[in-house]
């Protein structure tokens, strides 16, 4: 057994990212102390560890601002990583029995779970996304981070004698799917068509023509719908778990861009694979809007018994706010917390874990699965050659798979027409 004495200002933040590095991550189970130091300190009967947080300190005194932040190159106990603020003294110093790390790894750690950036600075599109170009983290989100933090106090634990055993995690690939447009022309609203055949002549000027004759084709039960890949798929993910978010709210122009009841026979031809799970996509303007939010949710739930799972359309997110809804709503785990424009690994994690209101202090009910990858982030830069965006896609995984961590990567069912998409899909998949 050990104890960790956290200070009693920050208490629930603090003891927030021990729950989800030792309980959650490590499954250990240490004992909490408050306590009027402004250090966090880990002890039992064998020596004592002391933690310092920079950030901790400054909200204790006023608000963080982004002139707070200073990225750091650290290396503690042989593991190398940054931190996200400054310390005039050395990362880790031990000096008679006593470890004491001056490296803001709690702190960081806090800031990046919890996303707090957005309390500082928060950008956001009029999608109500946040995009990696104008984040203040952009330059450590090239691998997990946080659990270098943790790898960290583990292995401090362990110098002090603690015989801890922590379990291996697995490196597990996990595919998801935002089905945005389940076909072409099959079930497609007449709005939408519409919309498509001016989008033809407009933006991509070329004729209407084709897209009319393949609508009208689309009738006879023998048409093949192109965005129809699903058998594809589930074929090529048989052997993993996956998740397909699919919109229940009510049809318009923007979105939802079909009526879910068209596809009910869809839904059951997934529900059908082992380890295919049905989740919800939540629509634009449902982020900051509970309301519409809890009616998109009872909806799939009427449909889909027991669903857990989410992620908003656009990757849209405002911190808290959007993660309080979530978890009023009943969702159990969402994975939206990514950036739309890069890759890479947001809130410092490859593993589920739960979220937290940083306005109320409090852990919420949903938990994150974070997104790693989506397929666009790569395949539509101009700049890459088909070998550079396979490389690309290897080396992220490869990342988590480094941290035994989940890689959890969106590939739309309507990039799924040409070859080379289906190439650098199958190589994401198996690769």
């Amino acid at each position: 057994m050990f104890i960790i004495h956290v200070p009693e200002f920050n208490y629930n933040k603090i003891q927030y990212i021990f729950k989800v590095l030792l309980e959650v991550w490590s499954d250990l189970k240490p004992v909490y102390y408050k306590h009027e130091f402004n250090y966090i300190e880990i002890s039992s009967e064998q020596g004592k560890i002391r933690l310092h947080s920079e950030m901790f300190n400054i909200i204790k005194e006023r608000n963080l601002v982004k002139e707070d932040l200073s990225i750091n190159n650290i290396e503690v106990e042989n593991i190398r990583t940054k931190t996200l603020f400054k310390s005039d003294k050395p990362a880790l110093v031990i000096k008679d029995g006593l470890i004491e790390v001056n490296a803001d790894i709690i702190g960081s750690a806090f800031f990046l779970l919890t996303g707090y950036e957005s309390a500082i600075h928060n950008p956001l599109d009029k999608h109500g996304r946040f995009e990696a170009k104008n984040s203040l983290i952009e330059d450590v989100i090239d691998k997990p981070v946080v659990h270098d933090y943790c790898n960290i106090i583990l292995s401090l634990l362990r110098k002090i004698h603690l015989n801890i055993d922590v379990p291996k995690n697995g490196f597990k690939v996990i595919p998801t799917h935002d089905v945005d447009h389940p076909t072409e022309y099959m079930n497609l609203p007449l709005p939408h068509l519409l919309k498509n055949c001016a989008g033809d002549v407009i933006l991509r000027k070329q004729s209407f023509v084709p897209r009319l004759l393949n609508y009208t084709k689309s009738r006879s039960s023998s048409f093949a719908d192109p965005f129809d890949t699903f058998d594809y798929m589930l074929d090529q993910e048989k052997d993993f778990e996956s998740i397909y978010y699919f919109f229940f709210g009510d049809f318009n122009w923007d979105n939802p861009s079909y009526r879910i009841d068209e596809f009910i026979p869809l839904l059951e031809r997934i529900r059908k694979q082992l380890n295919s799970n049905i989740g919800i996509h939540f629509g634009l303007g449902t982020y900051n809007n509970q309301a519409k939010m809890t009616a998109e949710m009872k909806k799939a739930i009427s449909l889909v018994p027991g669903l857990k799972h989410s992620r908003q359309h656009y990757l849209s997110l405002n911190v808290p706010e959007t993660l309080c809804n979530l978890s009023e709503t009943g969702i159990k785990m969402d994975s939206t917390f990514a950036f739309r424009d890069k890759a890479g690994f947001r809130c410092g994690a490859c593993r589920p874990f739960p979220l937290y209101d940083y306005k109320n202090d409090s852990i919420l009910e949903t938990w994150e699965k974070p997104l790693i990858l989506m397929e666009s982030q790569i395949i539509d830069n101009p700049e890459l050659t088909c070998l550079e965006k396979a490389e690309q896609i290897l080396s992220v995984k490869n990342t988590v798979k480094e941290y035994e961590g989940e890689f959890v990567f969106l590939w739309h069912n309507h990039r799924l027409v040409e070859e080379n998409e289906k190439h650098l899909y199958e190589l994401t998949i198996k690769g």
